[in-house]
């Protein structure tokens, strides 16, 4: 089974993946995080970083991760970590059971196209110091979206489950909604634009991202976006199925 949950923040939530929240996922499966990984941090902290992806290693699921807007993505990008061929693409291996999924690629897990697009931006990058706390890569490049165009066309633009860290304008308006003010416009956010013209384009039967710190579930976009919940991707469907017409936020 595919399970998905929202952001760690490096050691920072990294408590959501204990025994005892993830004691039912098995050998089998896999966790994908929705972005904001941030175990791969300034070399200072690696000491920290470099316990807690060992403590990840020892999982017998495997990690899966995409970019979400706190990442180090001068290490990222770099050759420090190699790429491998996973799931019929590239993705980039962390360390021995943690992978990066690459933004604008589609992969076969459990079975399902997954077609992933991280990212994010940061609304607190004004208070950060570039290529030390926040990196501009944070918003995928033209290429990255064309690139990714390209590869669901080649598909006939039908996967199983798409996978962010930001959300389309749909979900984003209504979750906006109900949260307090964060500063920034959507039209100002060249990635929200870009997910939007998936979700225009796209036949998908879930979408998941995180990024807002909320869980919340939209019906009609088949959208859900998580923050501490761990949830399969059947569960999911099941969830946004009941609710189709609906959008709500569930309490954590």
């Amino acid at each position: 089974m595919i399970f998905h949950t929202g952001d760690l923040h490096g050691e920072h939530d990294i408590s959501k993946l204990n025994k005892k929240n993830t004691e039912f996922i098995t050998r089998d499966d896999v966790l994908i995080i929705s972005g904001d990984f941030g175990l791969v941090w300034n070399f200072k902290a690696e000491k920290t970083s470099k316990h807690w992806r060992d403590w990840l290693d020892k999982k017998e699921y495997k990690i899966l991760f995409c970019d979400g807007n706190h990442e180090n993505f001068d290490r990222l990008l770099s050759d420090e970590f190699p790429e491998v061929d996973m799931f019929g693409d590239k993705v980039k291996q962390i360390s021995e059971n943690i992978f990066e999924l690459q933004t604008g690629h589609i992969y076969n897990i459990q079975g399902k196209k997954i077609f992933v697009f991280g990212g994010a931006q940061s609304i607190d990058k004004f208070y950060r110091t570039p290529h030390v706390s926040w990196w501009s890569q944070e918003i995928p490049s033209c290429s990255m979206f064309y690139n990714g165009l390209e590869n669901l066309k080649n598909i006939g633009n039908n996967v199983d489950i798409i996978i962010s860290h930001a959300t389309h304008r749909d979900c984003f308006n209504k979750a906006i909604s109900m949260m307090p003010p964060i500063g920034i416009e959507v039209e100002e956010d060249p990635l929200i634009k870009m997910l939007q013209t998936f979700r225009e384009t796209v036949n998908y039967d879930l979408w998941v991202c995180g990024h807002y710190h909320l869980n919340c579930f939209d019906g009609e976009s088949k959208t859900v976006i998580l923050y501490n919940n761990i949830m399969s991707s059947e569960e999911l469907i099941k969830t946004i199925n009941k609710n189709e017409d609906s959008f709500y936020i569930k309490k954590l």
